[in-house]
């Protein structure tokens, strides 16, 4: 084995002045000096990796720290895990697990306080993307918001048809700052919105056995089985946000982290430790999400196991190794890479190693370093317990935490120092209670606006982290026939951040809601009953227009013409009716949103048709015959259906026919 020390050192100052960055970029052997005697600084202190030049600073004491929970001093501080970043949206915090129980620093590691009790180290303390204060937290079947400055706690959802909820230890909040993935008893999966404070839809893990959930950059979820294998429920598995199998990501699980890839894709940054058929040996494999295609991006002696940590975006991620078997740092067994903290570009094209973090299995998991990236890429921590078990006797489960900032720009070339260039900056798409901002940068960058009613603003939408030129963003429950201020922000990859100047708009003013009530009827009459026609009236409480439907049953089958005239009196004729008829009629009327209202149904009978006009008249008014006998007659004239019958008053005169008749006849 060929040993090497301090050579081939590339060194990269990032401008902050307490903090370097430097790295070694190829793939030799090198031992840590001084491995079973070195010491770390005191809390505050800083030193100098001596084989890859990068300064670390301590940012905790343990054993000098009082136990806020159980009395005495603490045993350990660690970092919670790899893959949820311990630090704020600006790096002004960080949260640290004390033994059982959460504590806030400064994001220059300074210890501000304790936090209460109730944020214990099974919480799952996320920090928020938009509010720099605020972090959510788990506790039972709730999910709780904590502000750090005011120290006010709050209920957000309370998910009560479970009697817990948990992220399964490993979960951040989604890039986007609105969603969370959960279990509810730790079988039902699914993904909770807070901005919308609502819950998709459910799938049911039916009790099969499962180690992780994730939420990826584009809100798509994945489940990590407890079993490997090729079939449906093994290795990792990716769902829609809605819970709709995807597809199968990887044969097994395994630590690992979401990032956007320098193209914007979604990748896992995964090792292949467990895969029954590896694309190389021990991996940090890069998966593609959209087809679950793998990259290998380095290879590690199998006597190594590892933490992942990626940042959102970059083009790279964070590694480290440690050794479970402690080997001897001047035999055969000490391999590349080994107990280092490296820099592993996502095209595979470099790896940069930052510092031997050595720290020792003196313990089952604390002395794991589980190195977390900020989201920015810019700095990390690791936990450590620098083998000071063995070199002064501190307790098995001792560990400390310690800082490493200045990463931005990920290489040994010069660092971008350019902010993005902002222009077209503009409102649209404004309504009563949003309004639509967009602009454009001269390179990809994330998102961000701040707004309110003075230039003072107040106000920001959730951070966009998705690095684009051309940017959009919402804002939403604006008050109506207000006047805006606004700017927007964009930050690169690098961290350099635009700020654009004050711009205005005016919401519309508040419209009155949609007509949806019908008019009401009342009123309903037959009026002016003839034996051919009848006036129907009406009244309605609002202007609308008129209509009769008339029948001889309640089927209807005839209408009145529409009168299209807005009134609430209302007068329709119906006329051609027959006499002595039963009718059933309906009055309908529309108002001038299109609200149509309809009548029960009613009746009313047409008069009997009158007799009709019956003038008389008769011709041959005299006639003569004999006394001893004779004949004569009369011509009536006379309407049809008038009725007539003559009679004689005189006894010896005899009618002999057309004694009665009907219109014209003879007597």
């Amino acid at each position: 084995m060929k040993l090497r020390k301090r050579l081939s050192l590339l060194f990269l100052w990032l401008g902050l002045p307490t903090a370097m960055f430097a790295g070694v970029a190829d793939s030799n052997t090198y031992v840590p000096s001084n491995y079973y005697a070195f010491q770390p600084p005191g809390v505050g202190g800083t030193y100098t990796d001596a084989d890859f030049g990068t300064s670390i600073k301590r940012i905790s004491n343990a054993l000098g720290t009082p136990n806020k929970d159980q009395g005495g001093n603490l045993t350990f501080i660690t970092d919670e895990y790899s893959t949820m970043t311990p630090f704020n949206r600006d790096n002004s915090r960080i949260l640290l697990v004390h033994q059982s129980y959460f504590a806030l620093y400064d994001g220059s590691g300074n210890l501000l306080k304790s936090l209460p009790l109730e944020i214990h180290a099974q919480s799952e303390p996320r920090w928020s993307r938009s509010d720099a204060n605020v972090f959510y937290y788990v506790r039972g079947n709730q999910l709780k918001q904590y502000n750090v400055t005011t120290d006010a706690m709050s209920v957000v959802h309370t998910f009560s048809e479970y009697s817990s909820i948990t992220g399964k230890g490993e979960s951040d909040i989604c890039f986007d700052g609105k969603h969370f993935v959960f279990a509810g008893d730790n079988r039902y999966v699914f993904v909770y919105e807070i901005s919308t404070d609502s819950k998709g839809p459910v799938f049911d893990t039916g009790g099969r056995g499962f180690d992780s959930l994730y939420i990826t950059p584009d809100d798509n979820v994945s489940i990590t089985w407890l079993e490997d294998g090729t079939g449906r429920y093994t290795g990792i598995e990716l769902f829609s946000r809605d819970m709709n199998f995807l597809r199968q990501l990887t044969r097994s699980g395994g630590h690992m982290d979401y990032t956007r890839d320098s193209n914007g894709d979604e990748v896992l940054i995964w090792t292949n430790s467990n895969d029954p058929s590896p694309i190389c040996d021990n991996g940090i494999v890069k998966v593609r999400l959209s087809d679950g295609s793998q990259t290998c991006l380095l290879s590690l002696d199998w006597s190594l196991a590892v933490h992942v940590s990626a940042p959102d975006s970059g083009g790279w991620a964070f590694v480290e190794t440690y050794a479970p078997s402690d080997p001897d740092f001047q035999s055969a067994a000490w391999k590349p890479y080994t107990n280092e903290i490296v820099k592993v570009k996502l095209d595979g094209g470099q790896v940069v190693r930052l510092a031997h973090h050595r720290s020792r299995p003196f313990n089952s998991y604390n002395w794991t370093p589980r190195v977390s990236v900020s989201r920015d890429g810019s700095r990390l921590i690791y936990s450590s317990d620098y083998g000071l078990q063995e070199i002064l006797g501190y307790p098995s489960e001792y560990s400390d935490v310690y800082l490493i900032t200045g990463l931005s720009g990920g290489s040994t070339t010069s660092p971008d120092t350019t902010p993005p260039t902002i222009s077209g900056v503009a409102a649209t798409s404004i309504t009563a209670s949003s309004a639509s901002i967009t602009w454009t940068t001269s390179e990809a960058s994330d998102s961000l606006v701040a707004y309110g009613a003075s230039a003072s603003y107040g106000k920001s939408s959730a951070l966009d982290t998705v690095l684009v030129t051309s940017h959009s963003q919402t804002l939403s429950g604006l008050a109506a026939g207000t006047l805006y201020h606004f700017r927007v922000e964009s930050k690169d990859a690098a961290g350099n951040r635009a700020v654009s100047g004050d711009v205005t708009f005016t919401t519309l003013e508040q419209q009155p809601p949609a007509d949806t009530t019908p008019p009401s009827i009342s009123g309903v009459a037959a009026t002016g009953i003839t034996a051919s026609g009848a006036t129907i009236t009406w009244t309605t409480n609002e202007a609308s227009d008129s209509l009769v439907a008339y029948g001889n049953s309640a089927s209807y089958g005839d209408s009145s013409a529409l009168d299209t005239a807005l009134v609430t009196s209302h007068s329709q004729t119906l006329s051609g009716l027959a006499s002595g008829t039963l009718y059933h009629i309906r009055v309908e009327s529309k108002d001038a949103a299109g609200n149509r209202a309809l009548s029960g149904d009613g009746t009313f009978t047409t008069l009997a048709a009158p007799p009709p006009s019956c003038a008389f008249s008769i011709s041959g008014t005299t006639e003569s015959f004999d006394s001893s006998g004779g004949a004569g007659s009369v011509d009536v004239t006379a309407p049809a259906g008038c009725n007539w019958t003559a009679t004689s008053n005189d006894s010896w005169i005899t009618i002999a026919s057309g004694a009665s008749g009907s219109g014209n006849g003879t007597v």
